[in-house]
């Protein structure tokens, strides 16, 4: 997980704390990787690695997804797996606010 690829040093970008079930799980996003955890469960399922397409900025947790925004698209993921929903573009794409909903901000592809 905490390999270097392309000369690029992991940091972390979110660390979001999940209950499904009532069970606290974990998810620790990097740069690219991602890594969750059950931290209660100890059956083979109870975490999974996956690798984000672009570098996020942000990363929001809505259940059962996961949203990554980068610069220029959002990432949409399961959560209870890490597969791949959909990736959209957006040009200029930021999160604004992801307290009780959320919120963010793009421009039309004309005005990039």
């Amino acid at each position: 997980l905490f390999h270097l690829s392309e000369g690029i040093k992991p940091h972390l970008v979110a660390a979001l704390d999940l209950y499904e079930d009532e069970e606290p799980e974990l998810l620790l996003c990097y740069n690219n990787p991602c890594h969750f955890q059950k931290i209660s469960d100890h059956s083979a399922n109870a975490e999974f690695d996956f690798r984000w397409n672009s570098i996020p900025t942000a990363i929001v947790c809505a259940f059962p997804y996961v949203l990554a925004f980068t610069t220029d698209s959002m990432e949409i993921r399961l959560v209870i797996n890490g597969n791949l929903v959909q990736t959209m573009a957006m040009p200029k794409l930021r999160l604004i606010s992801s307290k009780s909903d959320i919120f963010f901000a793009t421009t039309a592809p004309e005005f990039c």
